[in-house]
């Protein structure tokens, strides 16, 4: 909307407001009054306070505070990131190689093996949320695989392995021949406390020897995943 003269406001046009004494205040009344978003095309200055009703950027200001400022952890709770640490950065002795075109390390039946992968933790760090592995098998349908995922902690001046958690192995099942299964293990990793800049060690287990391993088969393993919460 714009106005040929400060009172006196044109039908159609986008809203300008030129600052023309105390005839703006006649202008920002009438805005007040209009239905439906305004658009003001160039910039805006205010000296003094803007009360707002509704929402900014989505957030409910009038419920929330005054500030106007709708970015920064202060306005942002719960957001989940992860962390892929994939197979080409882990540490292991077994062979590597690559499947459908993702390095993998290989996993061979009847034996009991690890790959070991490391991280510092972000500066956005808040909370744990879980630790997932994503494997396939391509030499075996429907059949289970008995593994572990296993976490080490540390901060400066601590052991490397001052803080851990290692659950017991269990059973889950392939999803088939060649499908990628992403997945927490049957016992997860949980309960932990770790802070920002901690050094973590997260280690992926397979005990191809139990009986309760069915696979039969060698397994990939394509990486971990850690899933933390951030405050930004």
């Amino acid at each position: 909307m714009a106005w040929d003269l400060p009172s006196n406001p044109i039908a159609g046009t986008i809203a300008t407001v030129v600052a023309w004494g105390q005839k703006v205040r006649d202008c920002l009344e009438y805005i007040k009054g209009l239905a439906g978003p305004v658009t003001i095309e160039d910039d805006l200055t205010v000296q003094g306070d803007i009360a707002v009703t509704g929402t900014v950027d989505g957030r409910d200001v009038a419920a929330d505070g005054t500030t106007l400022d709708s970015h920064g952890p202060a306005n942002h709770t719960n957001r989940e990131r992860e962390i892929f640490i994939s197979a080409e950065e882990m540490y292991t002795t077994l062979a590597r190689g690559q499947t459908f075109n993702r390095p993998i390390i290989t996993f061979p039946d009847a034996a009991d093996n690890y790959a070991y992968g490391w991280l510092r933790l972000p500066t956005d760090y808040v909370a744990f949320v879980s630790v997932k592995a994503e494997w396939l098998c391509l030499g075996a349908g429907v059949a289970d695989l008995y593994w572990q995922t296993g976490i080490y902690w540390c901060g400066a001046g601590d052991l490397g392995n001052d803080d851990s958690d290692l659950p017991a192995l269990g059973v889950t099942t392939s999803g088939g021949a060649g499908i990628h299964n992403i997945e927490e293990p049957a016992n997860p990793i949980a309960g932990i406390t770790m802070s920002v800049g901690d050094s973590v060690g997260i280690h992926f287990r397979r005990d191809g020897i139990n009986v309760l391993d069915t696979l039969n088969a060698d397994m990939q393993l394509v990486g971990v995943i850690l899933r933390y919460i951030s405050d930004e």
